[in-house]
């Protein structure tokens, strides 16, 4: 039995020969088919055969485009071919719709994904990484070619091509945004600065890990009720282990660490005893001590910082330094015992004004300090080669712990709390390198994890007080609220609050900055690339909403 796209060619023929007669009966089968219910192939056939045309769609409708250009230049028979081709892919559309689809006008999933294939070199084009913003952009571009790449049935060729690109570019955004978010949902894109961090033991919150907006917006919600209570605890708790991480890395050198949750006062309290005794170990097997050239260098940088205090403060550090170093030394040398008390004396003399309220009296005490240092360094220098690593490794200590304690004495880094730009302003001030070059090369002592913290932590200045504290009395809001005590709108608002408790932020670091191996790489930028498929699967409906 003939099919309809046979007996209209046949009728088509019967017609340019003037066979009436056999035009009629032709048309009178015809009419007698279109008049019977239509039957579909099965799904199998009808999917296969869909696929076949989606596949041919982007090359029809270049047929359309390039003869239509063709009649624009005035290429002889170009609009011939205008009429051929918009004939022969209307009829031909005419009978696939009939005779596979069944006249009816369902979701053509095979003909989708034959579209989908035709255009996966676009899919393949299009970038993938960046920010939400690039992967709408490339979305609609990718998904605007996609959709111009579709034959026009009916109505005005241009009109019909330029809805095509625009909902076909508006559906590619909108994928592009979507697929963007499940690349990062697969593989969240982490900074280096991040995964230092969570080396160092600390554990940012959610949006300090994502960073951008994100961060932005949780620097934002920390001022709403009840849930900007959980994040502030949070982020208080991220700069709380940022400082014992600063702190470890000043005794590290000497295999020590700080007892777990030691921070502020009592942690600086706690390094400078752990350094000091490492220190006079080392000291024990060291000899007499030169006053060299090198040693009155260092001391006249320190007198340099000290010159901006007011005058009494550098000039009781210039008698401090005479006294502990110069009146200990006979014939510029220092006995054991002698460089033993002048280090010893420098170390309490310091930590004693770093405790005062008086900014002067801090900046007098970190000046001694660097005093005490610059001996020291003169001790490595001359060490006999048996307690050289001891007492460099007692400096490189101390080098770390300067910045940090430099850090602690600042105005606002209360209770002894700093944050990650105050440690930076350490690190700088401290750099001896002409010109702070060190600094500008950013190989400074301890500058790569003050610059860490200041990238991704936040340089508000911690509250004092016991973080568990606050987050017990913001959970308290659940079993309250489930009492009448306490509005139920106050016990949800805590609800989001959980991601910011210990082991809430510990499980989200490891969601959002865990997965980073090659295979989730792959994933995600297999994800990110769904925006020109996800927008040519969306172009269906949207143009069928705005047809509405």
């Amino acid at each position: 039995m003939a099919t309809m796209a046979e007996l209209e060619t046949a009728l088509r023929n019967a017609d340019a020969a003037g066979d009436a007669d056999g035009a009629r009966v032709l048309a009178t089968e015809i009419m007698r088919m279109r008049q019977m219910p239509l039957e579909r192939p099965g799904a199998l056939e009808r999917g296969a055969r869909g696929v076949v045309q989606g596949l041919r769609d982007p090359l029809d409708a270049t047929k359309q485009m390039f003869s239509r250009v063709g009649a624009a230049i005035g290429l002889p028979g170009a609009d011939d071919a205008v009429k051929y081709w918009d004939s022969d892919i209307r009829s031909r559309n005419e009978a696939y719709r009939r005779d596979v689809r069944g006249g009816q006008d369902d979701l053509d999933v095979g003909r989708m994904a034959g579209n989908m294939l035709a255009t996966a070199p676009i899919s393949a084009a299009m970038p993938t990484g960046g920010t939400m913003a690039r992967a709408a952009l490339g979305g609609a571009v990718g998904s605007g070619i996609a959709g111009g790449l579709q034959p026009v049935m009916r109505g005005d060729f241009l009109t019909e091509k330029m809805k095509q690109i625009g909902s076909g570019a508006a559906a590619g955004a909108a994928s592009g945004a979507a697929a963007n978010m499940l690349g990062r949902a697969i593989q969240p894109r982490v900074s280096d600065e991040v995964r230092m961090l969570r080396s160092e033991g600390v554990t940012p919150t959610p949006g300090q890990i994502l960073g951008g907006g994100f961060k932005s917006a949780e620097e934002k919600l920390s001022s709403v009720p009840v849930l900007g209570s959980a994040i502030r605890v949070g982020q208080q708790r991220a700069t709380e282990q940022f400082n014992e991480a600063a702190v470890n890395r000043a005794l590290a050198p000497i295999n020590a660490a700080l007892p777990k949750g030691t921070t502020g006062r009592e942690a600086i309290d706690y390094a400078a005893t752990q350094l000091g005794k490492a220190y006079d170990d080392a000291l024990s097997a060291v000899g007499p001590i030169r006053l060299d050239r090198q040693l009155s260098v260092d001391l006249r940088g320190v007198y340099g910082n000290v010159a901006t205090l007011p005058k009494d403060k550098a000039d009781q550090f210039v008698r401090i330094v005479q006294t502990e170093i110069g009146s200990r030394a006979q014939n510029n040398v220092l006995t054991p015992d002698a460089m033993k008390a002048a280090e010893s004396n420098l170390g309490t003399l310091a930590r004693g004004y770093m405790r005062s309220q008086d900014f002067d009296q801090r900046q007098l005490g970190s000046a001694i300090l660097e005093a005490q240092s610059a001996l020291r360094s003169a001790v490595e220098r001359q060490a006999p080669q048996g307690a050289a690593d001891a007492v460099r490794a007692a400096n490189a200590g101390w080098a770390n712990f300067k910045r940090v304690q430099r850090a602690a004495s600042y105005v606002g880094a209360e209770d002894g709390v700093f944050n990650a730009s105050q440690l930076q302003s350490a690190v700088k001030a401290l750099d001896a390198s002409k010109d702070k070059a060190r600094f500008a090369r950013g190989d400074a002592v301890l500058q790569d994890l003050s610059e860490a913290g200041k990238k991704v932590l936040s340089n508000k200045v911690p509250n004092s007080g016991t973080a568990d504290r606050t987050l017990a009395a913001l959970l308290a809001g659940g079993p309250l609220a489930a009492g009448g005590l306490v509005s139920p709108s106050i016990a949800l608002g805590a609800l989001p609050g959980l991601m910011y408790t210990p082991v809430g932020q510990s499980a989200m670091a490891g969601l959002l900055a865990g997965r980073q191996g090659a295979t989730a790489g792959l994933l995600s930028d297999a994800a990110q690339r769904l925006a020109v498929p996800g927008g040519l699967a969306l172009t269906p409906a949207l143009q069928s909403l705005v047809s509405q």
